[in-house]
């Protein structure tokens, strides 16, 4: 009998291999590129196998000999089957600045971006080696998103983050579609200020590594990794003008850092969740995730899903209720993406190049296996699942429901545990079964391939 955890998610395996992976994005369609620190982009397909050559390597241009330097990100335009541009954010060789550049899909293989087509958007200096930040994200608007941690070494010690002349400690904003090699969005909150940099669409970052939009919303997250003592996400909802100012260094999460020349505390914008760290050492680093809007996992939709580089905790919080909750406890890895597939599911990513995908587990009212087996035969008609009870015996029948992801029902059935439920009829696809046996209700997820 397998006793049901406590964990709302589970990690299942998807793809493995990688070196040290640290984004996984998709352009749109079936497939996954997965990028790693050292330069390369490689192509995963729908059953977690990777095409033997990258998509996408400029080795010879990305320094990756510090922690938090290399090929940092990489987003596709929203428009890239007309286009074919995508964008990658990486540490150069030469100096260590930051670099955001364009580059183009191969106009004779879709699968291979050409390394030669480099446009150079924006380089920005980098003081020290940590803190480089590196997410790139297109909004709902079409505008470039790019986040910039405060330049490295410890507690912000230039003031960089709260600096209106510099990119560093602040999210820009800006359309790759116009100017040379870009315009400011005319609805830029600074973009009439001689006082702040007409780029910046917010400021007060430590360093934000990674952030998201909600697909079906387009509310921004923003999970900015802390100094010593909290770890904190940050909202910014779609309608927002932008100019919030996030705090640092003079608040870290919602407790005072350094607030010596610091306006007052109604000047900032504070975490919708931050939480403290739970050691020394390495005792926290958020890594920020997404908001599900995926159809194959329900309870989890409407959950923005993070996890923590260090503890190996995974925590969502609910947008409907603000409830922060421990979903997955205990697993030792240090988880450094997230990512979304083209139909909202969600991946992870650790160190080690494993890259599992989340799925949510089954959920029952009482210890139990409520699915035993699932057998596919060649001959449709001995497609069966059979149920197998492990507790207090019932001399009545199950009652079977099964509904799809949308919530409805498309088989029910009132069978014993000998006879199994015959499931020939259901397309390839996932489903949750509900079983009624003797008063008591228990619900699993069903996958038929």
């Amino acid at each position: 009998m397998q006793t049901m955890s406590q964990d709302i998610i589970q990690l299942t395996a998807f793809t493995e291999g990688f070196t040290l992976p640290v984004d996984i994005v998709h352009s749109g369609d079936d497939r996954l590129f997965v990028v790693e620190k050292r330069g390369i982009v490689k192509i995963v397909d729908t059953t977690g196998q990777k095409l033997e050559d990258p998509f996408l390597d400029i080795t010879d241009r990305v320094s990756g000999s510090a922690s938090e330097r290399g090929l940092l990100g990489m987003c596709f335009h929203p428009d890239y089957t007309n286009t074919g541009y995508f964008f990658v954010n990486y540490t150069r060789t030469s100096d260590g600045s930051t670099v955001i550049a364009r580059y183009s899909v191969d106009s004779t293989d879709a699968d291979k971006g050409d390394p030669n087509s480099e446009k150079v958007l924006l380089v920005v200096g980098q003081p020290y080696e940590n803190h480089n930040a590196g997410d790139l994200e297109f909004g709902p608007d079409g505008y470039l998103y790019i986040g910039f941690g405060d330049g490295g070494s410890g507690n912000d010690p230039q003031n960089r983050s709260q600096n209106r002349q510099e990119l560093l400690g602040k999210m820009l904003r800006i359309d790759v579609d116009h100017g040379d090699p870009y315009a400011i969005p005319a609805d830029n909150p600074f973009a009439e200020d001689d006082f702040t940099l007409d780029e910046i669409w917010a400021l007060g970052l430590r360093n934000p590594w990674r952030y998201s939009f909600d697909r079906e919303t387009g509310d921004l997250y923003i999970a900015d990794v802390g100094q010593s003592d909290w770890e904190e996400v940050n909202l910014q909802k779609a309608m927002s003008p932008g100019g919030q100012n996030y705090g640092w260094r003079c608040y870290q999460g919602d407790a005072e850092h350094n607030t010596s020349g610091c306006e007052e505390e109604g000047t900032y914008t504070f975490p919708i969740y931050a939480y403290p760290h739970e050691g020394f050492n390495c005792s926290g680093s958020i890594t920020g995730g997404y908001m599900y809007r995926g159809a194959a996992n329900p309870d989890l939709y409407g959950k923005y899903i993070f996890t923590d580089y260090c503890t190996g905790k995974f925590r969502s919080w609910s947008s409907l209720d603000s409830v922060v909750e421990i979903i997955l406890e205990g697993e030792e890895r240090s988880f450094t993406t997230f990512g979304e597939d083209s139909a909202g599911e969600l991946y992870v990513a650790a160190a080690t190049g494993d890259i599992f995908k989340i799925e949510q587990t089954l959920t029952a009212t009482k210890e139990s296996i409520v699915v035993d087996k699932l057998i596919l035969y060649p001959n449709p008609a001995s497609d069966k699942v059979f149920f197998k009870r492990q507790f207090e015996s019932s001399d009545e029948v199950l009652e079977i429901t099964v509904f799809n992801t949308l919530g409805i029902s498309v088989l029910s059935e009132s069978i014993s545990t000998t006879d199994g439920l015959n499931i020939s009829s259901l397309m390839t696809g996932v489903y949750w079964i509900k079983i009624v046996d003797g008063g008591v209700e228990y619900l699993a997820k069903l996958v038929v391939n």
